[in-house]
């Protein structure tokens, strides 16, 4: 569920969020279904498939001892809880307390106004002042 959960949130803004970028959305949603497919594969071939190993392989194939298994289960239970109680959305009836504490990080917006600019990469090479004094510098090959 944390994974749909980030993603809904991430199409979510790409698509409504600060002027929205509608071509971002879709390639979002497009990943976001490669995904799904990939992980219906993963889990058919790993659970539901048959088994490729050869016998000698077979032959030494044993559970994890329970030093690695333990700390796994201990994560797993902590981060279900926690992942879940972290990022429940404000629209499904969740405080989205993360986003509302990030919130003054991303004030800028997306790219568009706002936030602090980028400064401008400064042209380098043995043409760079050329270019730069006859207005060229945005074209030069002589970026560093």
């Amino acid at each position: 569920m944390s994974g749909f959960f980030s993603k809904d949130e991430i199409l979510y803004e790409a698509f409504l969020g600060a002027g929205g970028f509608p071509w971002i959305w879709l390639v979002g949603f497009l990943a976001a279904g490669l995904t799904a497919f990939y992980m219906m594969r993963l889990m058919v071939m790993t659970f539901f498939g048959e088994n490729r190993a050869s016998d000698e392989v077979k032959k030494h194939l044993h559970e994890s001892p329970l030093t690695m298994t333990l700390p796994l289960i201990v994560l797993a239970v902590r981060m279900s809880v926690a992942g879940g109680w972290v990022g429940i959305p404000a629209g499904m009836g969740g405080g989205a307390w993360l986003q509302a504490w990030l919130a003054p990080v991303f004030a800028g917006g997306h790219g568009r106004g706002g936030g602090p600019r980028r400064p401008r990469r400064q042209p380098r090479g043995p043409h760079a002042g050329a270019d730069a004094g006859r207005g060229r510098a945005s074209r030069s090959r002589c970026w560093a």
